[in-house]
Order: structure tokens, then sequence, then C-alpha cells
């Protein structure tokens, strides 16, 4: 298969995070971004367990689409010490260059993390290609983003060839049911997003103003 399969953010303006999120934040599942292809914005970090003492603990990543490097500086500790690597993990600003800190007692069960990574509509492309990949189908130019509305235009308007294949999401309903059961901040800022971009804005910022603690819509 020739050419490259791109996550094409442009539904949205290109502006993912919110100036006001602390940097830190954005390394977490509560800070994800805000892209198109909303179901890639976190990684969960999967079976973190402790090792031998005095070495790394046992650290896969879930999934795993080598798209970043990830360094293990965590250490496995004495049964009757603490267990501090779940707030010690870290991206390089604008990188995909991942690091783990910190201590796992030997005594600590295996648990999840979910960090978010940088760039959603790639993670999206690179997902794809990677199960086309597993079906046989190898894509030559492999995976890329972009959230540029007129980069693929062409491909959207009128007389382009037609989808292969639509996805239609789960009814309002199911949607509004975990915003207002767990407080899911994620899921309002999405739903006000589509509501601003169907609107006839662009789903920007300018039109929808959030945060992780509570939301609003600015007319």
């Amino acid at each position: 298969m020739t050419g490259r399969i791109v996550g094409d953010g442009s539904y949205f303006d290109p502006i993912l995070t919110h100036p006001s999120w602390n940097s830190f934040d954005l390394n977490w599942w509560y800070a994800a971004l805000s892209p198109d292809w909303a179901f890639t914005t976190t990684v969960s970090i999967s079976r973190s367990r402790p090792g031998i003492r005095r070495c790394p603990p046992v650290i896969s990543w879930n999934p795993d689409l080598t798209l970043f490097t990830f360094e293990n500086r965590a250490r496995t500790v004495a049964a009757d010490s603490s267990t501090t690597i779940g707030d010690n993990f870290f991206r390089k600003p604008g990188t995909l260059d991942i690091w783990a800190e910190g201590t796992v007692s030997l005594s600590r069960s295996p648990w999840i993390e979910s960090f978010a990574l940088p760039d959603p509509n790639l993670y999206a492309a690179r997902a794809l290609e990677i199960s086309l990949r597993k079906k046989g189908i190898s894509v030559g130019g492999g995976a890329a983003s972009t959230t540029d509305s007129m980069v693929y235009r062409a491909l959207r308007c009128c007389g382009s060839p037609p989808p292969v294949v639509e996805y239609r999401g789960r009814p309002f309903p199911d949607i509004v049911f975990p915003i207002l059961n767990s407080s899911q901040n994620w899921f309002a800022e999405m739903l006000l997003k589509v509501l601003a971009r169907e609107a006839g804005d662009t789903g920007s910022w300018t039109k929808v103003s959030t945060s992780r603690s509570g939301f609003s819509s600015t007319p």
C-alpha cells in the first residue's frame, strides 16, 4: 500500500491545550489533549510492578506503538519502603522523550497509570498503521498527522473518493452520563468543542472555555 496514513486533526482548531494548564499536568489523563481523534489521548502504563531489589521495576506500555523513547530511572526498594513512582513520570515538553523516576516497593501490587501524549492525531494514525500491518498490509509512507485544515482540503470536498469507513459516536445520553456522574470534564470539553464546531465555529478556545475543575461555554 502506497501513501501515508494521516491523522487529520483539523476539525477543531490547532490549539490542543489551554494556555492556563500547568505544563506538568499535560503528562496525565486529566489533562489529555483535545484533538479530533479522541480515543487516542492516553496510554496506560500496564503491569508496573516491582523488580529485583535495587533494579528498575518492570514497566510495560499498552499499546506500545514505538512512537516515543522511554528511560526507566526508577528503582525497586525494600518491602517496608514507600512507592513514589506514581507522580514521577516526565516528558520533555514538545518531544516524545519520556522517563520515570522514583521508587517501587517490593510489597507493591501491580497497577496502571495513564499518560497523555502530545500528538494524539499521530497516535491514531500509527495505531491504524500497526493494525493494518498485523493483517499483512504494509503502508509505504508510514503514519503522519496534521492540524492544518488546508493540507487535505481537496480530499474532504465534494467529488473526492467516498470514505471507506464511517463511525458514528455513541448516543448523546451516553456522553452526558459520565460528565454528570463522574465529573468527566474531558468529555464535557470535547462535547462543547463539537457543539461549537457544528454551530459554525472552529471548535476553538475562543468559543469554548473549559478547565479540568469545571467548564463553561462562552457565547
